[in-house]
């Protein structure tokens, strides 16, 4: 490793191993728009640090070789799940915290479901935090990830096809992120985050392989649906904030779906 490391601090979220839907923590009205909003914001700015683009691009193929290496498939880069690890190490940056929750309770399935406006699927999360020394390398990142049995069990899980990455710096501190997805599917078109309401949801959805969804409120309440795309569209006022769960045909058995991630929205 080079540089002197005062702490190195490691967390790692894996996607759920069948899917069911993640308990969302936010609670307040408008917050969810206003960490959507933060969101974006800290993907230019890096929380008033630098993101390490170089280290960034050579981390996916320190991942792939290790996952070659044991016989796997490597990953391919995603620019959504790149948004979302970005969007996170410049956050903790910002608010000089370090976890997968932010300081309002949103988890790494929520910030995909944010900015990922076209995946279907599952997403898992590693972070790691060095302080001390100069900015991380790939290599060191990667190494630390490496030696951690939960990092190294998201580093080499199977079901993932794709991740991005994020890697930032602010004085002494280099935070760094990765958003591994299990893509099931894509949208036709990026799902708009303010609708005028849940009717629209189906026609965003498009004909893709997704057959039909429900709608889970953000921070707890009552999942409404399902719906199916072939029925005509619900008529329901329901304003909110929802994360759309996708119900996809399980290839493996007949007339039997199954529900993943996909955007949130903020309907009126």
């Amino acid at each position: 490793m080079s540089g002197k490391i005062d702490r190195r601090v490691l967390l790692t979220m894996a996607a759920a191993c069948v899917a069911a839907p993640a308990m969302a923590h936010a609670q307040g009205e408008g917050e969810v728009g206003t960490y959507y909003d933060r969101l974006r914001a800290r993907i230019g700015d890096a929380g008033g640090g630098r993101f390490i683009e170089a280290a960034e691009d050579l981390l996916l193929g320190e991942h792939n070789s290790f996952r070659v290496h044991q016989g796997l498939a490597g990953l391919k880069r995603h620019s959504a799940l790149d948004l979302a690890a970005r969007a996170h190490a410049a956050d903790m940056l910002e608010r000089n915290y370090f976890e997968h929750h932010s300081p309002e309770g949103f988890s790494s399935v929520e910030r995909v479901g944010l900015l990922a406006r076209r995946f279907v699927g599952l997403a898992g999360e590693n972070i790691v935090e060095v302080t001390g020394g100069p900015p991380s390398s790939a290599a060191e990142l990667a190494n630390l990830w490496r030696d951690s049995p939960g990092h190294r069990a998201n580093m080499l899980r199977g079901a993932y096809s794709h991740v991005g990455f994020g890697v930032a710096r602010k004085g002494d501190r280099t935070v760094a992120a990765a958003a591994f997805g299990e893509t099931f599917a894509e949208l036709p078109a990026p799902m708009a985050f303010h609708i005028g309401g849940i009717g629209t949801v189906g026609d965003m959805l498009g004909r893709s392989a997704v057959r039909g969804y429900a709608l889970e409120p953000v921070g707890g309440g009552r999942t409404l649906g399902p719906f199916w795309i072939d029925d005509p569209a619900p008529v329901l006022e329901m304003a909110g904030a929802y994360s759309v769960k996708p119900y996809l045909p399980d290839p493996a058995v007949p007339r039997r779906f199954i529900v993943v991630d996909g955007p949130i929205i903020d309907a009126a």
